[in-house]
């Protein structure tokens, strides 16, 4: 973007705050999208209110919108008369001229010091500048020393290997059914069964589970989600083309082609071997990406069935699911035998089945993550054009989906069936095989306003890469990428950046920033609030244990002088934990692109928010159980998580009333979180003045004052007083 002053280029730079705001390195101006100064505001009531009211004496401005092309801003006092600034009154961001920014604030509390100003009273913007590179291809080549330059230039004398594919596998597998077989011995030896009995119950339910699978998913999906068989033939030329040149140089069958008449662009793979594979897209798959992204999204399915990952995982998982049936069947077993001792030995065998689940759980996922690069890798190496995957993972698992031009379709690719009921609008999604569905997905949200407003593709990786600071920045995503299937997509793309360096290609996106601090800090204080509830408990465990003594015979007022203490504590803090996760008594209106460029958030840490826009469809496309709802503004689009106490409203909900929703303008209230998908936790939903409430906070905090009155009458009982 340019500076509406000076017509300089404007910085990305994060702040304390973790939000990515647009700074003029010259004039020292501050560009905010709408939402965003209650990131900084210490009195959000207070900041709403003003919001609320306004400019005060507006006249045209001369200065240009760098958020919308062509667009005079408008001038006037902010607060006060003498605060002159300048707002879009099209997108509705705020210029702050030198100094302003901070003067506003301080308008609010006076004792309020920001964290960006420039006079002394924290980090100045050119201190952070220069820790915060410029993420374009240009800025790389003309800055050599930055870390994703030298990087960038070191690829390019040769590929940066992956983890070997056979020795991560072979590994995985020797540690995973060496688990097994150690459990199975275990068992049959506390159950009597030889070890022939044992190691056919083991072979007999993975090879089960393995035959079976791929029948019971081609029933579900022609019943479920309106899959159907079809022929080359029927495909795009280039795509027909496409896949019998590779399976032909890769010397594998052609696989069967499914199609789901969903628009959502999706894919994945499954089946017993490469001989017998399936593929499996959506029909947006065909008509939202470019004949190039889609080629590229059926060789990364492609890749897993030469590598023959649909054998391979399956499997390595089965051995999870064999450990925790043996671990059941334990659990069972100490239930029913007689006598302490043989009780005893059975939870202790099962406790180790179960441990050694958990961890083959994890070694199952670590394999996985390493076989998605590889399928991303082979991707790039028969399409020879590493950036169109990048560009696909961007669309499909972070929601940016453009469609097609008219004049671009071809009389091969058929019209989604969703195309006649809704707009051709971006639609979050979430995709089976090319990406896993918990991955963040926020990448791309925030590259929507810039393409929207500028069809500026420069622009859009700019905030692509805004985006990715979540991903590569935050501690959650690491956690949750542990529990993953799929690299975080930002590590992919950075992959097949490596790949398009070594092709000498410019790379789709190149991420060059350097992280201005650890964010360690806000996820240690998440992890120690998550848990509040739990410490309780643990107390109450050690208490109990020195209580249950043999030949300790406690009155029953101590136990209920234990039990309302008890009750005191675990209420107040799961008290305070509601109020940190349901943070905010006041909702100020933003956008969505303002809540997608902020770092310091989190499943935990929400953000609370008031917006409006347009249901543009369900959370799971097609699925007429998915009580939760996509929702676009004119700067992004992002989940909506509608909650209830009781599952059954849920059900009801999306049975009932979620497709009324579709199509039609709401204001949403709740609170933005990040888990690692964007998405808001609804409080409330309204449309043609009709509020839909969700009463999960509610009930939250009534839990809490069923504790506290438990913990009166304990407390009472155990003074005497009834």
């Amino acid at each position: 973007m340019e500076c509406p002053k000076c017509h300089d280029h404007l910085k990305k730079v994060p702040t304390k705050q973790g939000v990515i705001i647009d700074h003029c390195l010259s004039c020292k101006g501050v560009w905010l999208d709408e939402g965003e100064i209650f990131m900084f505001s210490k009195k959000p009531k207070w900041m709403t209110e003003m919001m609320k009211k306004g400019l005060i004496n507006i006249h045209a401005s001369e200065r240009t919108c760098p958020r919308c092309a062509n667009v005079k801003m408008q001038e006037g006092g902010f607060i006060v008369e003498n605060l002159q600034i300048d707002q879009c009154p099209t997108c509705h961001g705020i210029w702050f001229d030198d100094g302003e920014m901070k003067k506003a604030l301080d308008l609010g509390d006076k004792k309020f010091a920001m964290a960006v100003s420039q006079h002394g009273e924290g980090p100045s913007f050119a201190t952070l500048e220069k820790s915060v590179q410029a993420s374009s291809p240009q800025s790389v080549a003309r800055d050599s020393a930055t870390p994703a330059a030298r990087r960038f230039d070191a690829v390019k004398a040769g590929l940066m290997p992956l983890p070997s594919l056979v020795l991560r596998s072979t590994l995985s597998f020797v540690i995973l059914y060496a688990f097994l077989a150690f459990v199975i011995l275990l068992v049959g030896h506390f159950l009597n069964w030889s070890v022939t009995m044992s190691a056919m119950l083991a072979i007999g339910i993975i090879a089960l589970q393995y035959l079976i699978s791929p029948f019971l998913l081609d029933l579900m999906l022609r019943w479920l989600y309106n899959m159907h068989w079809v022929k080359l033939t029927e495909l795009p030329p280039h795509l027909a083309t496409f896949i019998e040149r590779v399976c032909r140089e890769k010397k594998i069958n052609i696989p069967s082609i499914g199609i789901i008449e969903d628009a959502p662009p999706n894919a994945f793979t499954y089946g017993h071997v490469p001989g017998n594979a399936r593929v499996v897209i959506t029909r947006g798959i065909l008509h939202y990406l470019q004949p190039d992204e889609v080629e590229a999204v059926v060789a990364h399915e492609l890749g897993h069935a030469c590598h023959w990952d649909i054998l391979v995982m399956t499997l390595a998982s089965m051995v999870p699911v064999v450990l925790y049936y043996l671990y059941r069947t334990l659990m069972d077993a100490s239930k029913s035998r007689g006598g302490k001792k043989g009780n005893g030995q059975a939870a202790m065998v099962a406790l180790v089945a179960y441990l050694l689940y958990v961890i083959s759980e994890y070694i199952v996922l670590w394999l996985s993550r390493t076989r998605e690069y590889w399928a991303d890798r082979f991707a790039g190496e028969v399409t020879k054009k590493p950036n169109a995957l990048s560009s696909a993972l961007v669309k499909i698992a972070y929601g940016l989906v453009a469609p097609q031009k008219e004049q671009e379709k071809t009389a091969d690719t058929k019209e989604p069936a969703e195309a006649s009921t809704q707009p051709r609008k971006l639609e979050m999604i979430r995709a089976l095989g090319i990406f896993d569905a918990n991955a963040a997905r926020g990448l791309a949200l925030t590259s929507y306003s810039a393409a929207k407003a500028k069809g500026n593709a420069t622009e859009n990786k700019e905030q692509v890469a805004d985006a990715m600071q979540w991903d590569l920045w935050n501690p959650w995503a690491t956690y949750y990428e542990l529990h993953s299937t799929h690299p975080l997509p930002a590590k992919r793309i950075n992959a097949l950046t490596d790949q398009a360096a070594t092709m000498q290609q410019e790379p789709f996106v190149i991420f060059n920033r350097q992280k201005p601090e650890s964010y360690w800090d806000e996820f240690l204080v998440d992890i120690f609030v998550h848990f509040l509830p739990v410490y309780p408990v643990l107390l109450l465990l050690y208490f109990a244990s020195s209580l249950l003594r043999p030949g300790v015979d406690m009155p029953a007022r101590i136990w209920y002088l234990y039990g309302g203490i008890f009750l005191v504590v675990w209420g107040l803090c799961y008290y305070l934990k509601l109020q940190f996760s349901y943070r905010g008594s006041e909702f100020p209106r933003m956008k969505i692109s303002s809540l997608l460029s902020k770092i310091k958030v989190s499943d935990v840490r929400p953000i609370p928010v008031t917006l409006t826009g347009k249901v543009i469809g369900r959370g799971v496309p097609g699925y007429m159980f998915s009580e939760d709802m996509v929702m676009e503004d004119e700067s992004g689009i992002i989940f909506l998580d509608y909650r209830q106490p009781l599952g059954i409203w849920e059900f009801l909900f999306a049975l009932m009333r979620t497709s009324a929703f579709i199509g039609k303008t709401v204001t949403v209230k709740g609170w933005f979180r990040r888990a690692p998908t964007p998405f808001i936790e609804l409080k409330e939903i309204e449309t043609n003045g009709q509020v839909t409430t969700c009463y999960v906070y509610g009930l939250k905090v009534l839990t809490v004052v069923l504790m506290l009155a438990g913990a009166l009458f304990c407390l009472a009982k155990a003074a005497g007083l009834f």
